[in-house]
């Protein structure tokens, strides 16, 4: 778990590195701190894929989060192969992509940094075992992607489509919320592993909280009929 904890870290060091860089290389920096932090990310995960093991770690922080146990098991590490690799050809994409805004007070190095953030806490979000963590981790991916979608916030309509965006966002994680805090009354935990059993117990409990569940990452994910967001 620790090259996963190290990967995290070169991925979020390489935007903060690269602010001291004039803003033609800035991208370069970035992608080179991206592919040392994917090549750290993706080894547990490979790890965990090839042995069928799953790897976890415990942090311990004051009430009310409490433990949180970070777990890399196959599912988790199906999706940080896809995030940190999709990611990082993201990021190469962006050296030519980003060029036409160059040395245009664009904020490119705040561009990075929020695409750091955006990456790192994605990963997190996949990881993360305790409902509050995993809120506080959701909260900060959707904020930094909100701050990606405005890049070109002196168009209107880019800055109308990212409110829209971050409305939405806001809803969504109401449905979130309200699922996660019914879950833990009735299980006395905030750990996911405590909902299984409350689940697993009653069906049409656990088909109401699908639904309100469902409601809420459906919006963030855009699913049809919770899309209207998605085509600004």
């Amino acid at each position: 778990m620790e090259y996963f904890y190290i990967g995290l870290f070169l991925i979020f060091s390489g935007s903060l590195i690269s602010i001291v860089f004039p803003e033609k290389i800035k991208a370069q920096v970035v992608s080179f701190f991206s592919g040392l932090g994917t090549i750290f990310v993706v080894i547990p995960a490979l790890n965990v894929l090839f042995n069928g093991i799953t790897i976890s770690k415990s942090l311990y922080l004051n009430s009310p989060i409490g433990k949180i146990d970070f777990v890399i098991d196959p599912l988790s590490a199906f999706f940080i192969l896809v995030i940190s690799i999709m990611s990082f050809i993201g990021i190469l994409y962006s050296v030519g992509y980003i060029q036409p805004y160059l040395n245009k007070n664009n904020g490119i190095s705040s561009h990075y940094i929020f695409l750091s953030i955006l990456i790192c806490s994605m990963l997190g979000v996949v990881t993360v075992q305790n409902s509050l963590f995993f809120l506080i981790l959701w909260e900060i991916m959707s904020l930094s992607s909100f701050f990606l979608v405005i890049f070109e916030n002196y168009k209107k309509e880019v800055l109308s489509a990212g409110i829209s965006y971050l409305i939405y966002m806001h809803i969504s994680v109401i449905f979130i919320i309200l699922g996660f805090i019914i879950l833990s009354l009735k299980s006395g935990s905030l750990e996911f592993n405590s909902f299984k059993t409350v689940l697993s117990s009653n069906k049409m409990f656990s088909d109401v909280i699908f639904i309100i569940l469902f409601t809420g990452f459906g919006i963030k994910a855009g699913f049809v009929p919770f899309h209207n967001w998605l085509p600004k």
